[in-house]
């Protein structure tokens, strides 16, 4: 069985193809704006090239370059949160609820949610866990 075939059977095939035609034309931020879980799969790739679980037609050096550029796409969207929302990122890490952060600040609840939303989308989570453990890794709080 061919390289090709391998492939074909593996659940990097879908990925591999990917890379592969990526890493001819240089692209990058294809990758990088697709979030923590194309990091995730990227990671997967890596060590499965380097575990010599799978052999992939794309050279680690690509996947490294999509690897740093992911990191700092991350890092850059996470420094862009307004002092509001870094307030409101610490009152939600402190355990209160939406209802009690429009008392806290004196606003609105709808005003909270649309920042809730902001610092999701921002920081690329889903839920209030996953805000205050991404805050913390990117030392945010």
């Amino acid at each position: 069985m061919n390289q090709l075939q391998c492939l074909e059977n593996s659940p990097f095939s879908a990925i591999s193809q990917a890379l592969t035609l990526a890493e001819a034309e240089g692209y990058v931020r294809t990758f990088t704006e697709e979030g923590v879980e194309m990091t995730r799969l990227l990671n997967r790739v890596r060590t499965a090239q380097r575990t010599g679980t799978i052999s992939l037609p794309i050279t680690p050096e690509y996947i490294k370059l999509l690897l740093d550029a992911s990191a700092d796409a991350e890092t850059t969207s996470s420094t862009i949160l307004s002092e509001r929302e870094q307030e409101i990122l610490r009152l939600i890490s402190s355990g209160l609820s939406n209802q009690e952060i429009a008392d806290a600040l004196v606003i609105a609840i709808s005003t909270v949610k649309w920042h809730v939303r902001q610092i999701f989308n921002k920081l690329n989570v889903n839920s209030r866990t996953q805000v205050i453990a991404r805050a913390r890794a990117l030392s945010l709080l």
